[in-house]
Protein backbone atom coordinates (compact mmCIF):
# COMPACT_ATOMS: atom_id res chain seq x y z
CA UNK A 1 0.00 0.00 0.00
CA UNK A 2 1.35 3.38 -0.68
CA UNK A 3 0.84 6.66 0.72
CA UNK A 4 -2.06 7.45 -1.43
CA UNK A 5 -3.87 4.35 -0.85
CA UNK A 6 -6.70 3.68 1.53
CA UNK A 7 -9.03 1.59 2.56
CA UNK A 8 -12.60 2.44 3.45
CA UNK A 9 -15.27 0.68 5.66
CA UNK A 10 -18.93 1.50 5.16
CA UNK A 11 -20.55 -1.31 6.83
CA UNK A 12 -20.01 -1.84 10.41
CA UNK A 13 -23.26 -2.78 12.13
CA UNK A 14 -23.95 -3.51 16.00
CA UNK A 15 -21.16 -5.52 17.78
CA UNK A 16 -18.71 -5.19 15.30
CA UNK A 17 -15.46 -4.12 16.05
CA UNK A 18 -12.88 -2.20 13.87
CA UNK A 19 -9.27 -2.88 14.90
CA UNK A 20 -6.50 -0.37 13.56
CA UNK A 21 -2.76 -1.07 13.62
CA UNK A 22 -0.65 0.99 15.20
CA UNK A 23 0.59 4.06 13.27
CA UNK A 24 -2.17 4.01 10.35
CA UNK A 25 -3.45 7.16 10.14
CA UNK A 26 -7.54 6.99 10.44
CA UNK A 27 -10.34 8.68 10.58
CA UNK A 28 -13.64 7.40 12.52
CA UNK A 29 -17.29 8.64 11.65
CA UNK A 30 -20.05 7.52 13.83
CA UNK A 31 -23.62 7.86 12.56
CA UNK A 32 -25.20 6.72 15.31
CA UNK A 33 -24.18 6.10 19.13
CA UNK A 34 -20.50 4.51 18.99
CA UNK A 35 -17.93 3.34 22.00
CA UNK A 36 -14.04 3.65 20.97
CA UNK A 37 -11.83 1.99 22.83
CA UNK A 38 -8.23 2.97 22.74
CA UNK A 39 -5.45 0.58 23.78
CA UNK A 40 -1.37 1.41 23.84
CA UNK A 41 0.92 -0.91 24.32
CA UNK A 42 4.54 0.52 25.34
CA UNK A 43 6.55 -2.85 24.47
CA UNK A 44 9.52 -1.02 23.00
CA UNK A 45 12.72 -0.21 24.70
CA UNK A 46 11.60 3.23 27.32
CA UNK A 47 14.23 5.10 25.04
CA UNK A 48 12.04 4.64 21.87
CA UNK A 49 9.36 6.75 23.46
CA UNK A 50 9.50 10.76 24.77
CA UNK A 51 9.76 10.65 28.61
CA UNK A 52 6.01 12.67 29.17
CA UNK A 53 4.50 9.80 26.74
CA UNK A 54 3.12 7.72 29.50
CA UNK A 55 0.66 5.53 28.18
CA UNK A 56 2.27 5.11 24.06
CA UNK A 57 0.29 7.48 22.24
CA UNK A 58 2.60 9.15 20.49
CA UNK A 59 4.88 7.61 17.81
CA UNK A 60 7.87 6.20 18.54
CA UNK A 61 10.60 8.20 18.61
CA UNK A 62 12.62 7.48 15.59
CA UNK A 63 8.98 7.23 13.98
CA UNK A 64 8.28 10.90 14.38
CA UNK A 65 12.14 11.95 13.33
CA UNK A 66 11.22 9.83 10.30
CA UNK A 67 8.18 12.04 9.59
CA UNK A 68 9.95 15.04 9.96
CA UNK A 69 12.40 14.17 7.69
CA UNK A 70 9.88 13.35 4.79
CA UNK A 71 7.98 16.41 5.00
CA UNK A 72 11.09 18.63 4.74
CA UNK A 73 11.93 16.03 2.02
CA UNK A 74 8.75 16.74 0.48
CA UNK A 75 8.81 20.42 0.86
CA UNK A 76 12.50 20.77 -0.96
CA UNK A 77 11.09 18.56 -3.99
CA UNK A 78 8.06 21.27 -4.24
CA UNK A 79 10.46 24.17 -4.70
CA UNK A 80 11.73 21.68 -8.15
CA UNK A 81 10.71 23.29 -11.17
CA UNK A 82 7.46 21.92 -12.99
CA UNK A 83 8.27 18.29 -14.90
CA UNK A 84 10.91 17.77 -12.62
Amino acid sequence: MTLMEAFECVCIVAGDVLFIPALWFHNVVAHDYSVAVNVFWRHLPKEMFEEKDTYGNRDPVPAARAMMSIASALKALKSLPAGW
